[in-house]
This record gives structure tokens, sequence and C-alpha cells, in this order.
């Protein structure tokens, strides 16, 4: 299968996901979600009241190992950063993962 149709397929096998998936938010509104969006090093973090935070702030003198994927590298330290704060992730698309957590 060609590089751009295994992209495509998986593409829209991660937003059907997002679909078909039943939402784990209550009707009442009790849950909010945030954004990671690659974009080399512009990299940021959307977070649910509408700031925008740049990777440079989120990981202050941040060095990426000899032979480490920067892209795999980055968005897994990310990831965990929003963990830390009740954050668990929902879903992705080719550039974006989306983590959400509930609120009281």
């Amino acid at each position: 299968m060609k590089p751009t149709r295994l992209f495509l397929v998986i593409g829209l096998l991660a937003i059907g996901s997002l679909l078909i998936q039943p939402s784990m938010a209550a009707a009442d509104g009790t849950a909010e979600y945030a954004m990671i969006q690659w974009w080399g090093n512009k990299t940021q973090i959307v977070w649910t009241d509408g700031r925008v935070d740049f990777l440079d702030r989120l990981l202050p003198g941040l060095s990426v190992p000899d032979r480490a994927n920067d892209r795999a590298y980055i968005m897994t330290l990310l990831i965990n950063k929003l963990a830390k704060e009740g954050y668990e992730y929902v879903g992705m698309t080719s550039g974006e993962q989306i983590l959400m957590r509930r609120v009281k």
C-alpha cells in the first residue's frame, strides 16, 4: 500500500472511531477537552479556556535524544504532561492529539 493511501486510511479510521465512539462526556457538559497540535518547533497545546502554549514554554530547554524521532518523543512528553493534570487520551488525527478531563 502506498504511504499516501496508508495515511489516508489511518486518518479515516481515526475520525471514524471518534464518530462512532459513545460520548464520554455527560450531557450537562462535565468534560473539557485540550488539543496538542504537532507543528514542528511551533507545536502547541490549545487549552480548554482558549489559551495556547507553545513548545518552548511547555518544555523549556528540551533536548531530543540522538536517533530519537522528534515527533514521537515530544508528543509523548506532552501527552504525559496533560495526563498529570487529569486529562485522558481520546483520539487523534494526523497532526493532533485530543485529550479530555472530567470536571465536577
